[in-house]
């Protein structure tokens, strides 16, 4: 199964990056994130079988992403 490049999916996923690490940088809080998250994720109208995905994805974000309060360092 081949991903379409150009799908509103990809788009939004695309999109939502930005803003997953401005609001990690933000509140440096990971449930505050997963649910800004996964709010986000539904506003966008993702069908149900999308979210666990995108659950997965914004906990892979937030891991990924260095804190100013944890010396920048990811907190995993």
């Amino acid at each position: 199964m081949h991903s379409d490049p150009d799908s509103p999916l990809v788009d939004f996923f695309s999109d939502i990056i930005e803003d997953a690490i401005t609001h990690i940088l933000k509140h440096e809080d990971a449930q505050v994130f997963q649910d800004w998250f996964m709010q986000a994720v539904r506003k966008h109208d993702a069908q149900p079988d999308i979210r666990p995905l995108a659950s997965a994805m914004g906990r892979a974000i937030w891991n990924a992403t260095p804190l100013p309060g944890n010396d920048f360092r990811p907190m995993c």
